[in-house]
């Protein structure tokens, strides 16, 4: 490979790597609209904001996956943590806490 087919892969690969992250914040935002219903519904069933059982199971999920796919578990947990604290976050203001 010369200087200018590196340039090229660099710009291609760059391109989607924005692609991707687009698709990745619209996703985020989607998740944390599905945060305002899951606080309607819990303010009905009379559920607190925050369910451990439930963040362990994404928290597994998660890790399943990174394993699955080789890549740092920790990093992903932390994300996936960053996450459920931004729902937690948007149910809060839904139910007015």
């Amino acid at each position: 490979m010369d200087k200018s087919e590196a340039k090229k892969i660099l710009n291609e690969t760059r391109e989607q790597i924005d692609i991707l992250d687009k698709k990745i914040l619209k996703l985020i935002c989607e998740r944390t609209l599905l945060g305002k219903k899951i606080a309607k519904a819990k303010m009905i069933l009379g559920m607190d904001i925050e369910d451990p059982i439930r963040e362990k199971e994404i928290e597994n999920k998660a890790r399943k996956i990174a394993r699955k796919n080789k890549i740092n578990e920790k990093k992903i947990t932390k994300i996936v943590k960053i996450l459920t604290e931004m729902n937690r976050e948007e149910q809060k203001k839904v139910m007015g806490r």
